[in-house]
């Protein structure tokens, strides 16, 4: 923890000086940055002991409550003596020891060099000083002075604002909610004072266990996302290379099926071109969770959706982020490359990896046992067999398992090759699925599939119902 966040929520500067060296010099950037910051954060002996007071106590308080030091150094800071000698040989000397005490606490000095002084050498320095020679200086000039004062009034602030969200946060980790907002509001950079202020709303929520499905809201909330929440939908922005953002639109539908989105502007290239398009958004039925649907005016939506009790904020997180690396193209060329394509569907890949996993073999072997008490048949090499209507009968299911998904697949007995139209009748049928989603394979065949993070309830019911209305749709188009 910092110094900051272990004494006081208000960082302090103090300005350690030796009299009979630098004292105009200290006024002078007490007089400086006291007008910038407040009497209440810049401490100077003169100002603060009163007649009769201890020294040492001074000292120990003020120190206490320091997040900075500003040490003077002047020409003769390291040869100054009185009747004893040397003045920084003599334990019992004031500024020797504020500055050993700074330093042993380990807080941040910064040694001013003001009236043409250098820095000190180490061999030149009693033990406890010698730490000083390793921060870097700042030097105050006469023939420049505005402008260095003004430089080091600037670090001053940025260092002061550092310390402020160091103690905010770690307040915040402790669960001092409202005493972490009160410290990061005078935060003077106001992005910083944003991204503090949206790390303590991060914390101060109610905590989704990692791991445990949640409602949407929840699980936006606890994978950190901001987002704007309408009637509707939530809409979380990206920013991204198209010209402003990227909009992801998430929301739970009916059956309690999550749906996550971000649309695709409409291509109006070669229909050559588009052929290969349409092929490459069928291709994504097989990177996890991912579909494409048709909208109108040819325009597309890549899409997730995850089946009802199945969400958790690291898979909300994951499929949102990766969702935003397929769809974030700027223009009709990279909408028609393959190389773009494939670089998105890697960026997908690793959003998606990054943010969640199951223990494969175990949801495989658990979802497996879950179509088998439905009465799905067992079959070598890790194939089902279940009945759909419509006549068609028992079909094979197999199941694949990697870190992120199961994923149950089954062949249709079809090949749309280069016809459009079968291609844009394939990309309709995923908007009338839920979870559910038709893909072409490598080779150019038409599969379906339906993907799980593991066990969910009622899985072999609604794999049943909505592969059904795929098959349905696929009888009637193809």
């Amino acid at each position: 923890m910092s110094v900051l966040a272990a004494t006081d929520e208000t960082p302090r500067v103090f300005l350690s000086y030796r009299r009979a060296d630098t004292q105009p010099s200290a006024l002078l950037l007490y007089r400086e940055l006291t007008a910038r910051f407040g009497e209440g954060q810049i401490c100077m002996d003169i100002f603060a002991i009163p007649g009769g007071g201890d020294w040492f106590e001074y000292i120990e308080r003020t120190l206490g409550k320091s997040a900075l030091v500003l040490a003077l150094i002047g020409p003769n800071w390291l040869t100054a003596t009185d009747d004893r000698g040397r003045r920084l040989d003599d334990p019992d000397d004031v500024l020797r020891q504020e500055l050993g005490l700074a330093l042993k606490r380990e807080v941040r000095v910064i040694p001013l060099l003001v009236q043409g002084a250098e820095m000190p050498k180490a061999g030149d320095l009693p033990d406890d000083l010698r730490g000083i020679v390793d921060r870097f200086p700042v030097r105050i000039g006469a023939v420049s002075l505005d402008a260095d004062v003004a430089d080091l009034a600037g670090m001053v602030g940025k260092i002061l604002d550092e310390l402020r969200a160091d103690g905010a946060r770690g307040l915040a980790d402790e669960g001092e909610f409202e005493r972490a907002r009160a410290t990061a509001q005078p935060i003077a950079n106001d992005q910083l004072r944003e991204e503090v202020l949206a790390y303590i709303d991060g914390l101060d929520r109610p905590q989704v266990v990692p791991g445990q499905s949640a409602s949407l809201r929840e699980c936006l909330d606890g994978a950190g996302l901001k987002y704007h929440d309408f009637e509707e939908a939530f809409v979380i922005p990206f920013g991204g290379q198209r010209a402003d953002q990227v909009l992801a639109f998430a929301r739970e539908l009916a059956d309690g099926t999550t749906f996550l989105s971000v649309e695709l502007d409409a291509y109006t290239g070669k229909k050559k071109n588009k052929v290969q398009l349409y092929q490459r958004l069928l291709n994504l039925s097989f990177v996890n969770y991912v579909k494409a649907l048709a909208l109108a005016e040819g325009r597309f939506a890549l899409a997730a959706e995850v089946p009802p009790g199945a969400l958790t904020p690291e898979i909300c997180d994951g499929l949102i982020r990766g969702l935003v690396a397929l769809g974030d193209i700027k223009d009709q060329d990279e909408l028609a490359s393959e190389e773009s394509w494939q670089m998105r569907i890697q960026f997908c890949k690793f959003a998606q990896q990054a943010a969640f996993s199951v223990d494969a073999e175990q949801a495989r072997a658990d979802v497996g046992a879950l179509l088998e008490a439905a009465g799905a048949s067992p079959l070598p090499g890790g194939l089902y067999t279940f009945d759909l209507e419509l006549g068609e009968g028992p079909r094979p299911l197999s199941l694949y398992a990697d870190a992120g998904v199961v994923s149950l697949i089954t062949p249709w007995p079809a090949r749309p090759g280069g016809d459009l139209n079968k291609l844009t009748q394939l990309l309709e049928l995923n908007r009338a699925v839920n979870v559910a989603k038709v893909g072409l394979d490598s080779s150019g065949e038409v599969r379906m599939l339906y993907e799980v993070p593991g066990p969910v309830p009622d899985l072999a019911a609604r794999l049943k119902e909505q592969l059904t209305i795929l098959v349905y749709g696929l009888i009637l188009r193809l």
